[in-house]
């Protein structure tokens, strides 16, 4: 039992007891580990997101040049259809004026 004077000086309340330089520590030291544990934690998830995107920009960058490719080919046939247009509608032109160009 606790003296009146004691309860005087406390309140009746019990009191912690003090914690010394090496309670301190120790507590830092289990806090500080669980921190470092819980840091490589997030950077394994972060290090398995960025291999995750850089794989996705790979298949991205392999898309856009699939379609790049297909584009120019598009644009080959465009422009070999043009130069055979043009051809045919010069043959024509020299074909319609030729009558002409006898009758005068």
């Amino acid at each position: 039992m606790s003296s009146s004077a004691e309860d005087d000086k406390t309140g009746g309340a019990p009191q912690a007891k003090a914690l010394t330089v090496e309670d301190y520590v120790t507590f830092m030291t289990v806090q500080m580990e669980a921190d470092k544990e819980s840091h490589n934690a997030a950077m394994e998830q972060h290090h398995a997101a960025m291999e995750r995107h850089n794989a996705a920009m790979e298949a991205a960058d392999k898309h856009l040049e699939q379609l790049l490719a297909g584009l120019k080919g598009v644009a080959t046939d465009i422009n070999t259809s043009l130069e055979t247009v043009k051809a045919d509608i010069q043959e024509d032109v020299k074909r319609s004026v030729a009558p002409i160009a006898t009758d005068m």
